[in-house]
């Protein structure tokens, strides 16, 4: 019997994706790249899958992990940006080590041959619809390119290890067995993970939001739009208007503050750092930055929100809070909510 055929592949949700999924598919190119002069048991194919978690986000029911559509959104800025982004510093790295002598002019040329070569093929599970996605992301969309004489290597962090246990009884248990191994990548505490970006967003972070998508290639003006479309999708305004409303040191007690919390916890942000993301909402908007606690209206809060200027109410002025402010909140967030524009849940275009 042949000697299977050796595939890597990654499951993720990459929802954004961030310059640590970069760093993610460079390491499964290059432990493809470096394998090709192995015996037959040992090598990998010159072709790489990544299946991208399911799309189920929508405005009824938005889900605040998702906030990006996969077949149109995450694909562009991977196949369009991150991947050739890759390919072009693997070459360079080739090229230099040509230049100072560390490899041949022979060698350097069928290595750029085989960066050039390699392929990325991007499957969502969008596109397999029914139970068990991604079983059948594997099924239909792997095996059907590599064909049964298959085994597949999962690259996944080790803060993942064992979360796909049960994908290897079911390959094995095919009409032709598949054998699945797992490779361990140790994630490092500076890798940006998608949950810091979707963070980043919530906070305001524009700057490194937009640096982290310089690092993966996307130019300035589409990182802009993807940052306004995540901050829509999280509804982040109204996460920071939470923010803002909730005091400083936060308290679980406080009603807007188990608000923001309910909201900060289904982006995915871990608890240790919803303090910090606290103090940047507060800190971002200037009006904020120095008023005293409970101290804030809700004309105050909707001026602020408009990038006006304004003065900060102090507690005992007109207009300070109680009830009244309350009651004026909730109707103005009825009144914002309703001026949104509407979009389809298929194509997301606006139709008014």
């Amino acid at each position: 019997m042949s000697v299977p055929l050796n595939y890597a592949f990654t499951i993720g949700r990459m929802n954004p994706p961030t310059s640590g999924h970069m760093d993610l598919i460079r390491l499964m190119m290059e432990t493809v790249l470096d394998s090709l002069d192995s015996p037959p048991e040992l090598r990998f194919q010159n072709t790489i899958f990544i299946i991208l978690s399911h799309t189920v986000t929508s405005r009824a029911k938005p889900d605040y992990k998702n906030p990006l559509d996969c077949l149109n959104e995450k694909k562009m800025i991977l196949n369009d940006f991150v991947i050739p982004k890759i390919k072009e510093d693997l070459i360079s790295d080739i090229t230099k080590k040509n230049e100072e002598g560390k490899i041949t002019q022979e060698d350097a040329a069928a290595k750029i041959a085989a960066v050039s070569s390699l392929e990325v093929i991007l499957i969502c599970m969008d596109e397999y619809e029914g139970k068990h996605p991604i079983i059948r992301s594997i099924l239909r969309g792997i095996l059907h390119v590599t064909g049964d004489n298959t085994k597949l290597t999962l690259f996944i962090g080790q803060d993942r290890a064992g979360s796909y246990g049960f994908i290897k009884p079911i390959l094995l248990g095919l009409e032709h067995p598949i054998e699945m191994v797992e490779y361990f990548m140790p994630r490092t505490k500076d890798s940006m993970s998608a949950t810091k970006k979707r963070a980043m967003v919530v906070s305001q972070d524009r700057d490194e939001f937009n640096a982290d998508m310089d690092i993966m290639g996307v130019p300035e003006e589409l990182s802009g739009h993807i940052y306004g479309e995540i901050d829509d999708r999280l509804e982040a305004e109204k996460i920071r208007e939470l923010g803002i409303l909730c005091p400083i040191p936060f308290t679980e007690t406080d009603p807007n503050c188990k608000k923001f919390l309910s909201l900060i916890k289904k982006v995915g942000i871990d608890i240790g750092d919803i303090s910090e993301i606290h103090e940047k909402i507060k800190q971002s908007n200037p009006a904020f930055a120095s008023a005293e606690e409970g101290s804030v209206s809700v004309d105050e809060v909707t001026q602020a929100f408009k990038g006006a200027p304004i003065d900060i109410a102090r507690k005992g002025s007109p207009g300070g809070g109680g009830k009244r402010k309350t009651r004026r909140l909730k109707r103005l967030r009825k009144t914002r909510r309703s001026k949104k524009p509407k979009y389809s849940r298929k194509s997301r275009t606006r139709l008014s």
